[in-house]
């Protein structure tokens, strides 16, 4: 009888540490858990925020583009009148700063 009380003694002891063990694994989940969510959330924000930019960037490109439309055609305009007109591109090219927008 003796030994049967120490085995069920031994089981409830085992029982007991593996119920500890389920609560601290339980509470590690809980706690990656949160930290998915908040990475998540993170990168939700940062796709957004990359998104605003490209946006952005795109806006920009077509307003450079539409500017040195206006020039070219300011340019063209100045020189059917008869002035003199120098070509920026030229010199650009001649001082090595030309950057080709079309």
């Amino acid at each position: 009888m003796e030994s049967e009380l120490s085995s069920l003694e031994t089981k409830i002891n085992i029982t007991d540490e593996n119920e500890d063990e389920v609560s601290i694994l339980k509470n590690d989940k809980k706690v990656l858990l949160e930290k998915v969510e908040t990475l998540e959330g993170q990168i939700a924000k940062a796709l957004n925020d990359l998104d605003n930019t490209k946006k952005e960037q795109d806006d920009l490109l077509i307003l450079l583009t539409d500017q040195d439309s206006k020039i070219r055609e300011y340019k063209k305009k100045l020189s059917e009148l008869g002035h003199k007109v120098e070509d920026d591109y030229e010199d650009d090219i001649e001082t090595g700063l030309s950057e080709n927008f079309d």
